[in-house]
């Protein structure tokens, strides 16, 4: 569910968060807010439809028991109440969840399963995935700079910083200042360890990776959670606040490699077509307002160069 690397994310570890996300750092110079998706749609989105898993427990053990029934469940069978039912059930046991909810879980998973990716995905949908074409929670390990053998230069996230700089995107170049923090300054060895969601097959051939995040948004005086909290103003405070977009980046790197070592005749701009942040409260069904998904598609030398900065400098 993340990458960690030590000293980054000491408050919550790249992890799902339901705290309101402040708006500090979520800002690009000019003073306007940072887009989190691609392609967003500039229909209005009904700031009155209420989010099937509004009422749903917050929390890391929620936010887990959610990412655990995606990882069992057959997406394809997302309108099989039976289906639903036999993957739901063992894991309430697990984690502790009132099965008085289910109902809940069941329209709330059914919902984001068959809401559009949009453009990242080629307006595919999860629930047009089947299970021969999910690698799920698929984990990696990679060395920082040779890892416990000293090699070539420690792995900064200043440097990091300088790379997004230059982007031509709004959100990467927004996120650079925040790695720009002096606690941040000291350079990483050692290993970098995570598991990535789903890395999914998508129907045009194409390879997405795909990080579930339970985040909860909306009005806490009332747990109102309508689908206009989860809109791409909103997710960008999130992706930039709690540093999912190094994350994204550390994921893309990993999917990068593997695809490289596992893919005749890869090439990142044909196969490989970004990272999807999917927040599951905010997927709800609406195959123009792109509410709840946000997306990561760097340029093919950023995450080459990312790469080789992982590895002390080598190529």
């Amino acid at each position: 569910m993340s990458a960690v690397v030590p000293g980054l994310f000491a408050e919550d570890d790249g992890r799902d968060v339901d705290a309101e996300v402040e708006r500090l750092d979520a800002t690009l110079p000019d003073g306007t807010l940072a887009p989190a998706t691609a392609g967003a749609s500039a229909h209005e989105v009904d700031h009155d439809l209420q989010v099937p898993l509004a009422r749903f427990p917050r929390g890391a053990g929620p936010g887990t028991f959610l990412h655990d029934v995606l990882e069992h469940l057959d997406f394809r069978r997302a309108d099989e109440d039976e289906h639903l039912d036999a993957v739901i059930a063992p894991q309430e046991q697990r984690h502790g969840i009132d099965p008085g909810l289910r109902p809940m879980v069941r329209a709330g998973l059914t919902s984001a399963l068959t809401t559009s990716l949009g453009p990242i995905g080629g307006g595919a949908r999860l629930a047009d995935l089947p299970v021969t074409d999910r690698l799920d929670e698929l984990r990696f390990e990679l060395p920082i700079a040779g890892g416990h053998g000293p090699d070539g230069t420690a792995f900064s996230l200043h440097e990091v910083a300088d790379l997004l700089t230059a982007s031509d995107d709004p959100l990467l170049a927004s996120y650079a200042e925040r790695l720009r923090e002096p606690a941040l300054a000291p350079g990483v060895r050692g290993f970098l360890t995570g598991s990535i969601d789903l890395l999914a097959r998508l129907p045009d051939g194409r390879f997405l990776v795909v990080d579930y995040k339970s985040n909860w948004f909306g009005d806490r005086s009332t747990d109102r959670s309508v689908a206009a909290d989860y809109r791409p103003e909103q997710l960008a405070e999130a992706m930039l606040g709690h540093h999912y977009v190094l994350q994204g980046l550390l994921y893309l790197v990993a999917a990068h490699r593997y695809l490289r070592w596992r893919l005749p005749g890869y090439d990142y701009d044909a196969h490989l077509a970004g990272a999807g942040y999917l927040f599951l409260r905010g997927m709800v069904g609406l195959p123009d307002a792109r509410t709840g998904v946000a997306v990561l598609r760097p340029a093919g030398h950023l995450v080459d160069q990312l790469s080789a900065m992982v590895d002390g400098g080598r190529r």
